[in-house]
């Protein structure tokens, strides 16, 4: 009896023992964790240890909670005018308490910047990254200077901003841009890659300077002998008015500002930029129905010009409506100066200047996503074009573009109606004058041509009947003052 006793003895202190290694071993199942009065409690705190996976609502709510995060997007643009509509919706750079992105579940931060190499260091960071851009506003001639060096972004136009409008302006030589130098150089003074360049090398490409014999200078350096300079205007009254041979003032459909982004970000948060373009749709009617209070809001953010600056500057941009952004996509209507053809001849001027080297893409880096999707859920009207009075008869051309040769060939001529129609899409508000020395009739076809291609009317030619036997000049265009 006595032995058997010991036994189980021994026996319960082993045990005990081996209970107590195992706690060690185990230290989330130590007596001080469980509380052994309840069985059943014992398997609810089980549960709970898992993570509460019963307990109704408290997943859900997370998960719903977190698909109702908004969803940051970083804008930037070289200029503060360009941002005026978004940051008007947004209540500033950053967003405020009644931010109209805010109520769309964004969360939109803008960003001026110095110049538009700036604005590809902040693209190349991504907008997940400090100091990176999800999406740039740029006029698309420093876009399709810049494509090259973004060309592994896949960047995209998504959008039509504005359009320059007199914020892009020539000065210097008038004679080349009416009867220029048939042999020597040109000099260009002005920023190389920018909007106001891309009108210089335009224009002088067209009155019969190729590209290739202007040598661009830094602003400032060349003199005003068989020189142009191209400048932006930040400010009125920077420029005599009377020193201005051309600005986007005259050809006001020639440099659209466009909003670009990298296929990545429309991929991944596409219906965060769909309504980031709805919003901002919204905030360029605010600033159209009070300019001087979003003039305001603008030079309260830091580092802002003043308000009256800005009046200013915003004058110098169209912001686009929908229809005008759906048309200059090539969603509607029959625009000869798509942004398809603007983006070509930019890269071919880009190209014989030296800036380029390489061919340019075989069709527009553009996504119509966007739009279309505006387009569907608002409609989209037709835009208006202006109809130019009458020139006085005197007034000197804008703009020149002469065919050289003796006479105008069968496929010059058909390539003069395409001329003809890009020339009265960008120069808006002008008569185009037509002259074909030899062959009135040929004016004729060519103005009904472009008329019935491109969807114009017969009051924006003016047809020259004076015959003449020039030997130098075949056909001549000429774009009168806007009106």
């Amino acid at each position: 009896m006595r032995r058997t006793v010991v036994t189980l003895g021994l026996l319960g202190m082993l045990t005990a023992v081996g209970g107590l290694g195992y706690a060690r071993e185990r230290p989330e199942l130590s007596a001080g964790d469980v509380d052994t009065s309840d069985a059943s409690k014992d398997g609810d705190d089980e549960l709970a240890s898992d993570g509460d996976a019963d307990e109704p609502g408290t997943k859900d709510e997370g998960d719903a909670a977190k698909a109702e995060d908004p969803t940051k997007l970083t804008v930037v643009a070289s200029s503060w005018e360009v941002l005026a509509p978004g940051v008007v919706a947004n209540g500033g750079l950053d967003p405020s308490e009644d931010s109209q992105f805010s109520a769309a579940g964004l969360e939109v931060h803008f960003s001026p910047v110095a110049d538009d190499n700036d604005i590809e260091a902040k693209l190349g960071l991504g907008g997940e990254s400090k100091g990176g851009a999800d999406i740039a506003l740029m006029p698309l001639p420093a876009f399709v200077a810049s494509y090259e060096r973004l060309r592994a972004l896949s960047p995209q136009v998504f959008f039509v901003v504005a359009w320059s409008d007199g914020r892009d302006a020539l000065t210097g030589d008038a004679s080349l841009l009416s009867s220029p130098p048939s042999k020597g150089e040109v000099i260009l003074s002005g920023r190389r890659g920018s909007a106001e360049s891309m009108l210089a090398l335009f224009a002088l490409d067209a009155a019969g300077v190729s590209p290739a014999r202007v040598d661009t200078v830094a602003p400032g350096l060349a003199t005003k002998k068989r020189a142009i300079e191209s400048l932006r205007r930040r400010k009125s009254r920077e420029i005599d008015a009377r020193e201005v041979l051309l600005s986007t003032a005259d050809a006001s459909r020639l440099v659209p500002i466009v909003a670009i982004a990298p296929q990545s970000v429309l991929d991944s948060k596409r219906a965060a930029v769909v309504d980031l373009s709805r919003v901002w749709l919204e905030g360029t009617r605010s600033l159209s129905a009070d300019p001087a209070g979003a003039a305001r809001t603008l030079s309260k953010q830091e580092g802002a010009p003043k308000a009256v600056d800005l009046i200013d500057a915003l004058g110098w941009v169209d912001f686009a409506t929908l229809p005008e952004s759906a048309s200059a996509l090539g969603l509607s209507g029959r625009r000869a100066a798509n942004l398809d053809v603007l983006f070509a001849r930019t890269w071919d001027l880009w190209r014989q200047s030296g800036l380029l080297a390489t061919p340019p893409p075989q069709r527009l880096p553009s996504s119509a996503v966007v739009i279309a999707e505006l387009v569907d859920a608002e409609g989209v009207g037709t835009t208006t074009r202006p109809s130019p009075s009458n020139a006085t008869p005197d007034a000197e051309p804008v703009l020149v573009h002469r065919v050289q040769g003796r006479r105008l060939s069968p496929e010059a001529e058909l390539a003069l109606i395409n001329e003809v129609g890009f020339l009265a899409d960008v120069f808006a508000r002008s008569r185009i004058r037509i002259w074909v020395p030899r062959d009135a009739d040929a004016a004729r076809r060519i103005a009904t041509s472009a008329s019935d291609r491109f969807g114009l009317t017969g009051e924006r030619f003016e047809i020259v009947e004076r015959r003449s036997k020039s030997k130098k000049t075949a056909a001549l265009l000429e774009v009168l003052p806007a009106s």
